[in-house]
């Protein structure tokens, strides 16, 4: 670096390495009084409620009249399922997803029952 500004950084770095020393001749300062001392109203632990407690092991389960597809997909593992469309008018489908929800089905459940109802499953079941 050159000029007027050079030279002061370079005067400033060398005061600041003579005035530092190396990390392995530092010693380690106990802490003083002045930082060990707190307020006799300050709280420094946790309330009850706020303590980590042991986890618990819970295990969710799915009500009893509450359909799943999981069921299906494990008896037939290697057969992919795919998705079937049917276009239908909007208020005939909220009406048929309110009553499933009632009911506490499905309405992939329903169209799989009705379909399999009508045509069967294939021989090679």
């Amino acid at each position: 670096m050159g000029g007027k500004y050079g030279d002061l950084i370079r005067q400033a770095r060398q005061q600041e390495n003579q005035n530092t020393s190396k990390p392995d001749n530092q010693k380690i300062s106990e802490p003083t009084e002045l930082e060990t001392i707190k307020p006799n109203n300050q709280n420094t632990s946790k309330p009850d409620s706020q303590k980590p407690t042991e986890p618990t092991e819970r295990k969710t389960r799915k009500p009893d009249n509450q359909q799943t597809n999981k069921q299906d997909n494990q008896k037939k593992i290697s057969e992919p399922e795919v998705n079937l469309c049917v276009k239908v008018p909007r208020s005939l489908r909220q009406h048929w997803a309110a009553e499933a929800k009632r009911k506490g089905t499905t309405m992939t459940a329903v169209i799989i029952e009705a379909l399999t109802a009508k045509f069967g499953k294939p021989d090679s079941d």
